[in-house]
């Protein structure tokens, strides 16, 4: 039988991100681009879906900056294309001059802007707020995302410490227009989470931010500035189109599931916290019946001790606390559709109760040393998925017939 990963990969394969921007484009642009277009792309499906765009529109693309994760493949060199890279999670200098450039080249131009947006986005491109050292800003983003918030709160007070998050990029708008293409890895997010949306106008206000950042960082001593608002008069010029997004992907996995024999739905995640969400799944997968499956499309917290020196990831460590749990003839996929599972070096991995057989004290040492990515890998059931995708994790139970 084809493997639960075999399935996520494949599909994977019918989503890429160059091929979905391309298509899009040809089918349907956003606005007149016989003058020319100016392109900008930032996240970890930057490369692919510059590339999309280059691919439709040819030499109507009079200049082009893309921000890509440091070490990833670089775009096919072209005139006009500036690309920089820089580190995720966390920003640096290189972010900053990424955000400079981004911004600058939308500033600076009088034709139409299309952004190209996914997940990552907000570490690749990092201007602080005046009165905020990029070294606070780090130290807080770190903190917020140790403390087991979830990404929209991250996401949120990352908006509101930023000069071109929270629609930066519509206050220096020389052109008439910006449209934002985005794959999402929001799970029920909006468009303006992915990335923190530097190309469009957000919902959020610093009040709120306010109230988030007690909440998980236990203080508001913030250098905290407005966003661009869904009332400003900025907000209407501009647009945007969700190309894919973490429920869409869940849909698409959950069909080839079914090609495959198995009757497969998608499921909402019950919680937000790891351990909560491993509960409602070592249930769901004690009342599957023979040929059933379900898929879900989670982001789930897991608060991470400072100084904690494991190679764990979050999709390696759900899979460790489920595994032993699971009944027998049930499998669970636990993957990182980006290929970066945290620290560990692969995706996730495939694993069922028969996995930790004679394993169960090693399994407790690596949840407990946050080191189950590097166990996984020793017990040879992790997964690896091709880079250039990023649409958050995906999780499968599976009984079989």
């Amino acid at each position: 039988m084809t493997s639960l990963a075999e399935v996520v990969i494949a599909t994977l394969g019918e989503v890429d991100p160059e091929r979905v921007v391309r298509r899009r484009l040809l089918r349907s642009l956003p606005f007149d681009t016989s003058r020319g277009v100016v392109v900008v792309a930032f996240g970890k499906a930057a490369r692919p879906m510059i590339e999309g765009a280059y691919a439709a529109l040819g030499a109507s693309i009079r200049r082009s900056c893309v921000v890509i994760p440091e070490g990833t493949p670089r775009p096919a060199a072209r005139r006009g294309l500036v690309v920089h890279e820089a580190p995720h999670p966390l920003p640096d200098e290189r972010s900053v001059r990424a955000a400079k450039a981004v911004e600058r080249l939308v500033r600076t131009s009088d034709f139409p802007v299309l952004a190209l947006v996914s997940g990552g986005a907000s570490s690749l491109v990092a201007w602080p707020n005046e009165g905020l050292s990029l070294e606070k800003k780090r130290q807080v983003v770190a903190s917020l995302l140790g403390s087991g918030a979830p990404i929209q709160d991250v996401n949120l007070v990352r908006r509101h410490l930023s000069r071109v998050k929270g629609g930066g990029l519509l206050r220096a708008l020389g052109g008439p227009h910006i449209h934002s293409l985005v794959i999402s890895d929001v799970v029920g997010g909006r468009a303006s989470d992915v990335g923190s949306g530097p190309s469009m106008a957000s919902p959020s206000d610093v009040r709120h931010a306010r109230t988030v950042a007690a909440r998980w960082l236990g203080h508001t001593h913030l250098p905290l500035q407005p966003c661009v608002g869904l009332a400003d008069p900025l907000a209407r010029r501009a647009s945007h189109t969700i190309l894919i997004s973490p429920r869409s992907f869940a849909v698409r996995v959950a069909r080839a599931l079914a090609r495959t024999g198995l009757g497969a739905r998608v499921e909402r995640a019950a919680a937000s916290s790891l351990d909560a969400l491993a509960i409602h799944l070592v249930a769901r997968a004690h009342a599957l019946a023979s040929g059933e499956a379900i898929v879900l499309a989670a982001e789930p917290t897991l608060a991470v001790p400072r100084g904690a020196r494991g190679r764990g990831g979050r999709a390696s460590h759900l899979a460790v606390v489920v595994g032993p749990e699971l009944p027998s003839g049930v499998t669970l996929l636990s993957l990182a559709t980006d290929g970066v599972d945290g620290s560990s070096g692969h995706a996730g991995a495939e694993v069922s109760r028969a996995t930790f057989r004679g394993n169960l004290r090693a399994a407790r040492h690596a949840l407990a040393t946050f080191d189950a990515g590097a166990f996984v890998c020793d017990l040879g059931v992790h997964v690896d998925v091709p880079r250039g995708h990023n649409l958050t994790d995906v999780i499968l139970l599976a009984r079989p017939r």
